[in-house]
């Protein structure tokens, strides 16, 4: 095993090889590291000697957004007096409709559910390219509120070719759903893939200290979605929500894209939601 430079004292104590079910180089050292992998490596990882694994930093080292006023332009912006205002009345007349599930609902309760699947056909997103946003009327893009600062650049942890052509999909697929649009920003972010929980599928992960080192803090606190989801316990739930995506469909402002910017194999792309940012 040949490396460009000495590793850094973090990487100098994994083992050599840590067998994995799926991705061998995600948990191994086989892969060539550069000087700038291994620094990017040492800024999101540290090895606990104890089990011999890595894990990520402590809650010292996190980069902490910057304390100072917040400009008048990202204040809280009223919605509109009536939400309400242009949405299709709901019928009290639902028109007959040949449709015979396991007997579950009351034929009233099915009549109302099936008129409201067929006129509302549209809002059901069966997979993710159907999936829409947020009306912007009574949810703003999100605009990130900085401090003057300089344009940051970093290297990327390079992508192993075993899952070089799956990275390539997921980054197409993600550009067609509208998350991704190509950049021709100043700015370039570290990226790179982590294994989900089930073993095979992977997971795009933006290292994006560099930009909390800039963004003005706002401190307030969002709904807890986990004290929302307690209410529903015990109860009949006709509707099923994915709360715990919590903000990923709301827009990103076209100003604050240039900020979200990765260097790809396919080209430069920046965020248009803030799918990535939370």
């Amino acid at each position: 095993m040949n490396f460009p430079l000495p590793l850094a004292p973090m990487l100098q104590n994994i083992p050599t090889r840590i067998p994995s079910p799926t991705f061998t180089f995600l948990s191994s050292t086989q892969t060539i590291l550069n000087p700038s992998a291994i620094a990017t490596f040492n800024s999101i990882y540290q090895l606990d000697p104890a089990v011999h694994t890595l894990i990520y930093k402590p809650v010292s080292k996190k980069v902490q957004m910057v304390p100072a006023p917040m400009v008048e332009e990202y204040c809280i912006i009223s919605l509109p007096d009536d939400p309400l205002a242009g949405l299709q009345p709901l019928s009290t007349h639902q028109p007959e409709l040949d449709l015979d599930p396991a007997d579950w609902l009351w034929p009233e309760e099915l009549k109302l559910v099936t008129w409201l699947v067929s006129v509302h056909e549209p809002t059901f997103a069966w997979d993710i390219m159907e999936c829409g946003h947020p009306d912007k009327h009574y949810f703003l893009p999100v605009k990130i509120p900085m401090i003057p600062h300089t344009p940051w650049v970093q290297c990327n942890i390079p992508i192993p070719s075993m899952i070089h052509a799956q990275v390539i999909d997921m980054i197409k697929d993600h550009i067609k759903s509208s998350m991704y649009e190509p950049s021709t920003a100043a700015y370039c972010s570290c990226w790179f893939c982590v294994v989900k929980k089930d073993r095979k599928s992977l997971c795009l992960v933006h290292d994006l200290q560099p930009l909390n080192a800039v963004i003005i803090h706002d401190m307030s606190i969002p709904p807890f979605i986990e004290h929302l989801t307690e209410y529903f316990a015990g109860y009949a739930v006709y509707v099923m929500m994915d709360l715990y995506s919590r903000y990923d469909q709301h827009a990103l402002h076209v100003d604050s894209h240039d900020l979200t910017t990765i260097g790809t194999c396919l080209d430069c792309i920046s965020l248009l939601l803030c799918h990535k940012l939370m």
